[in-house]
This record gives structure tokens, sequence and C-alpha cells, in this order.
């Protein structure tokens, strides 16, 4: 496990990826115009791809707005938001994999809009 992950399911979902020849950066201080704007729960800085885990506590109202903005702050600075959830977690992996390996080459083809 990585000591940087702030859950248990974070870290499940960084060693499937890792398990699946992805290696994300945990917990990524992200910078645009030398201003923060986010830290993400997983990322892969070149591309600009960041993976949110997001537990049952993000469903309450006032933690889903904050996120909405933070996530929005993220796409006016060019990054691909991919959130994941338990239910994703449990009945789609392979799906998420697939989301995550679509936009990074999709990055890696030079689109960054």
């Amino acid at each position: 496990m990585d000591g940087r992950a702030e859950s248990i399911p974070e870290s499940v979902l960084r060693v499937e990826l890792n398990l699946r020849g992805l290696d994300p950066t945990s917990q990524l201080e992200v910078f645009a115009e030398g201003r923060f704007i986010a830290r993400v729960d997983l990322a892969f800085p070149a591309e600009r791809v960041a993976v949110e885990y997001d537990g049952h506590w993000h469903a309450g109202p006032e933690q889903f707005r904050r996120d909405e903005a933070r996530r929005l702050r993220l796409n006016e600075s060019g990054w691909i938001v991919i959130v994941v959830t338990n239910k994703h977690m449990q009945t789609s992996i392979d799906h998420v994999v697939s989301s995550i390996h679509e936009a990074l080459t999709h990055r890696r083809n030079g689109s960054f809009n």
C-alpha cells in the first residue's frame, strides 16, 4: 500500500491499475500558472489525466459541490478527470481501466482538448 493514499479503496484501485500495467502518481498537487488547482487521488501528470476515487461521503450535498468545483477547475486547466466509485470497483473495474487507457491514449496521440 502507498502511505499517501487516503483510503483503502483508493489503494486497491492503484494496485489494480499497477497490476494492469498503469503506474499513476498518488496524491498529486496540480498547479496552473502558479496557482493551486487541486490535489488528485491518482494522476498521470504527463498526460494530465486524473483518477478520483469517490467513497460514500462524497455523496453529501456540500462535498458534492466542492468536488464538482474542483473538477471544473481541473477541466479548465486541461485535465481529464475520471471518477471511480465503489460500485465501479465492485462491478466494472475492467471498464474503469479501459476508460483510463482511452484517456491516456487520447492524450498520447497529441490531443489535449
